[in-house]
């Protein structure tokens, strides 16, 4: 029986999940009870999964709601998954994947969405535009012409784009001889 006289508790909400992920409970998770009841309107998880809440107040026993899921919204926005850990100028760099998420930084895994590396004068060769799979993107074949500090930006139709960290394209392995200063101006004897 609700006992209407119960004003003034606090109750604290918690989340419990058996999803594995690293989801955050959000919005306002400790409220005072009026006239027996405490309302959470705004609790937030940022994750899709399974989860379970538990309701605590001091004094009276908990309560544990019903499993309920949080499903992956619509896409939204890019997100670099996974970049390389070294770059050297004129070679290949390694793998840049690039995610097709949602709102709360869900992989959306039904998006074949096309991703463009945007074009820059610093990036030579590869493949620019790339069909995700499965909702990722893989870049395989970038190259960089230049050394130094360097960004990388992702685009999308319709989604927020995604801007690398500065990353630092190291100077590759000697190539090739190059004649600086042709000789002139000697004669013959």
């Amino acid at each position: 029986n609700l006992v209407t006289n119960a004003t003034g508790l606090q109750v604290s909400a918690h989340m419990f999940t058996d999803s594995g992920n690293s989801s955050v409970l959000g919005g306002q998770v400790s409220l005072t009870t009026v006239a027996g009841v405490a309302t959470f309107t705004d609790l937030r998880v940022n994750a899709a999964g399974s989860y379970l809440m538990l309701f605590v107040c001091p004094s009276v026993i908990a309560t544990l709601s019903q499993t309920f899921g949080v499903t992956v919204g619509p896409a939204a926005s890019l997100s670099i998954l996974q970049r390389p850990m070294t770059v050297t100028a004129a070679a290949v760099m390694g793998t840049w994947s690039v995610g097709v998420v949602d709102l709360g930084g869900n992989l959306v895994q039904s998006s074949t969405a096309a991703v463009l590396v945007a074009p820059s004068a610093d990036v030579a060769l590869g493949t620019s535009l790339v069909a995700a799979v499965a909702g990722k993107a893989n870049f395989t074949d970038l190259v960089m012409n230049k050394a130094g500090l360097r960004v990388l930006l992702f685009t999308s139709t319709g989604l927020m784009p995604a801007l690398s960290d500065a990353f630092n394209v190291s100077v590759g392995p000697a190539h090739h001889l190059e004649v600086v200063v042709q000789p002139g101006g000697a004669s013959g004897g």
